[in-house]
């Protein structure tokens, strides 16, 4: 795992944390919940395994102590996160991570779930890639995404998706 952390002119930082994608684990871990591949007609993507990496990072926006300064603590609860899962060949899937932490919860934490992935992958233009059912979203959690291939055969980005987790494409 490694972390790249950036400040843009205007203010505003960033944190990206690189993790190499292991889609074997990935599989056995959806295997394991029971997450189905496919729903009302999409193929699903379920995030919950990286989660509690998401909710870290949601997390780490309120650590900063109390007595620093406004000047950092503003920037840094505004802060941009993003999750990087990494293969070697395969390219990247980036992962925004969103949500509060609750005082009416004692602090804990609320993670926003994510809707959509920014893929990039060589020979392919990066795309943002975001839940084509919105019922299906709010209803599961899960990124519904529609066919993997067009009439002439071109794989989509909705594919592009699914070969990057190693699901199948069943619609």
């Amino acid at each position: 795992m490694n972390f790249s952390f950036s400040s843009e002119p205007n203010g505003d930082l960033n944190l990206q944390v690189f993790l190499r994608f292991d889609r074997n684990r990935f599989l056995a871990w959806s295997k394991k919940k029971g997450t189905p591949t496919n729903f009302q007609n999409y193929n699903i993507l379920s995030l919950d395994p990286y989660y509690p990496i998401l909710q870290t990072l949601v997390y780490l926006r309120h650590a900063l102590p109390k007595e620093s300064p406004q000047s950092l603590n503003i920037p840094f609860q505004k802060m941009n996160m993003t999750l990087v899962l990494q293969t070697l060949l395969n390219g990247e899937i980036y992962v925004g991570a969103n949500g509060r932490m609750s005082k009416e919860a004692g602090n804990q934490i609320e993670l926003f779930f994510p809707n959509s992935v920014l893929i990039k992958i060589p020979s392919y233009e990066s795309s943002t890639v975001i839940t084509r059912s919105e019922d299906v979203f709010q209803d599961k959690g899960w990124i519904a995404l529609s066919s993997c291939k067009t009439i002439d055969g071109t794989v989509t980005q909705d594919g592009l998706v699914m070969q990057f987790f190693g699901l199948p494409c069943q619609i």
